[in-house]
């Protein structure tokens, strides 16, 4: 998610559907409002960082 966006919770709220669900890392889930009220605090990485890549199963 584009920076500008992770920090205005009324963005967000206009691109995540309510029935949206984090899973993160750790396992937690995170409802639609735990997200939007944590984005502007959560650390980001720029894409050119993430080093993931689809594998073909």
């Amino acid at each position: 998610m584009d920076p500008t966006v992770r920090t205005s919770r009324a963005e967000a709220r206009q691109l995540l559907d309510p029935e949206f669900v984090e899973v993160g890392a750790s396992g937690r889930r995170w409802s639609h409002e735990q997200v939007l009220a944590a984005l502007p605090e959560m650390p980001w990485w720029p894409s050119e960082v993430c080093r993931w890549a689809a594998s073909s199963a």
